[in-house]
């Protein structure tokens, strides 16, 4: 039996770490240029982008660091959820490269520096009955800069520790009722009704990662809560599940919008037999 793994794989760049190494002076075009190509992800939010860009420059190159300390925070890198009553056994799909590899990079929030880490299935989970949550400890860098007469909190990922696999018995995400399930906040797939079939059955599919995947994901630090992550996927990976469903039930898919592990497979509910 081959599970997940999660390994560091490098360190990535901030915003302050292409600033330190451009002119001064250099234009907007250039500047985003050089972002855009160190994979950086930020926000211009509201206003014109030659003003948030002004901002950006004064800040990063005006603030002064104060102090710096390490943190760990666990992050969820892979949900795998398993249909109640049913089976799920999840399998790499052979390709050119380095199949069943995807790598994900994982920035603080404002455009800090951050690392990046790789998830591989190398062949397949056994068929499991109950899902499965992969998370990742990561140690992670405070800082406080002074910036004019205030003080500048920065959260900076710095590497992965190590992750850990965890069973997910009794799960929340497939243990609500079918009429429970809000479709403004989750995406639902197509349903399965085996609710006047007496027998089980089993489907493949096809469980998909681009390299254009890219989430916000919420964290606990010790006793800070509101702290968020930018992760993303920097390739693209293919990987099969085939479920196992159980008779006489109605099984619906559907994947959260927000608040997720950047890999999940659709969590399921479920409706009994029609009466």
């Amino acid at each position: 039996m081959n599970l997940i793994t999660v390994e560091a794989d490098g360190t990535l760049p901030g915003i302050d770490d292409v600033l330190r190494d451009l002119d001064p002076n250099v234009d907007d075009k250039q500047l985003l240029a050089e972002l855009d190509r160190a994979g950086i992800p930020y926000e211009t939010s509201m206003g014109r982008l030659s003003d948030w860009l002004g901002r950006i420059r004064e800040l990063f190159r005006s603030r002064q660091l104060v102090s710096a300390e390490l943190e760990t925070c666990n992050v969820p890198i892979l949900e795998f959820h398993v249909p109640p009553h049913g089976t799920g056994e999840l399998m790499a799909t052979r390709s050119e490269g380095q199949a069943g590899t995807l790598r994900v990079s994982i920035y603080g929030s404002g455009g800090t520096s951050g690392c990046a880490a790789k998830v591989s299935l190398s062949e397949k989970f056994e068929k499991r009955k109950t899902c499965i949550e992969v998370e990742a400890e990561l140690s992670v860098k405070r800082c406080v800069y002074r910036v004019g007469d205030e003080e500048q909190i920065v959260w900076s990922p710095e590497k992965i520790l190590g992750y850990r696999h965890i069973e997910k018995h009794g799960c929340d995400r497939c243990g609500i009722e079918r009429s429970a399930l809000d479709p403004w906040s989750n995406d639902l797939g197509e349903y399965l009704d085996f609710r006047q079939d007496s027998v089980s059955h089993t489907r493949k599919l096809d469980v998909k990662w681009s390299d254009s995947s890219a989430m916000q994901v919420g964290l606990q630090i010790g006793k800070i809560g509101g702290l968020s992550f930018v992760m993303k996927t920097q390739s693209a990976v293919v990987w099969t599940v085939e479920y196992g469903f159980g008779p006489r039930l109605l099984y619906q898919p559907y994947t959260r919008q927000k608040g997720a592990a950047i890999l999940r497979s659709p969590a399921w509910v479920i409706e009994g037999p029609r009466e």
